[in-house]
């Protein structure tokens, strides 16, 4: 996937068309300084969007793989511009995290994307880890690097592991840390 060439087609659209979005998923890890070899690009949409969002990919050669009421899948018969996958913001508690997105620049300052939170990257990570075991390792060494890399809104982290049920799964996580640390 030529990351450059799809990400300058995509975050332009998206920012013209006035997309709520967010990047998610390994080149948002990137973004915050965890190299990882990824295939795709990850995005949060609000569920208001998801019409334009499909006009968008599909105008510019994608394919919809998979829909549902909580993901879509795209790929692009042209290698160079690879998978999107979205996931769709329609709870309050993904909703607010669109609200929070922070800005980076990126690709020598010629683009703004808007990029999830840390802490908005740990509770989808959570959520992630509690549905599906095997992403286990990653998402929690991702959860670790970003507490320990950023200064974080613990609250809003320990709200996530409430409404996940994982308080004590987070609770591990800052124990280790600080084992770690000593």
């Amino acid at each position: 996937m030529d990351f450059k060439q799809t990400l300058i087609l995509i975050i332009n659209e998206l920012n013209t068309s006035q997309i709520d979005y967010g990047l998610i998923g390994g080149f948002a890890m990137g973004l915050f300084g965890i190299d990882r070899a990824t295939t795709d690009l990850d995005f949060l949409i609000n569920v208001k969007d998801i019409d334009k969002i499909k006009h968008i990919l599909l105008t510019n050669g994608y394919e919809l793989l998979f829909y549902s009421e909580n993901v879509l899948q795209f790929v692009s018969p042209i290698k160079d511009f690879g998978e999107i996958d979205i996931l769709i913001a329609k709870r309050e508690v993904s909703l607010d995290m669109l609200k929070n997105t922070i800005k980076k620049s990126i690709l020598d300052d010629s683009i703004d994307i808007k990029i999830l939170t840390p802490e908005d990257i740990i509770g989808l990570k959570l959520q992630a880890i509690k549905n599906d075991k095997d992403r286990e390792s990653v998402d929690r060494n991702d959860i670790k690097y970003l507490m320990k890399n950023f200064r974080l809104n613990n609250s809003r982290i320990k709200k996530y592991a409430d409404l996940l049920n994982m308080k004590e799964y987070l609770e591990n996580i800052e124990l280790e840390m600080e084992n770690e640390r000593n």
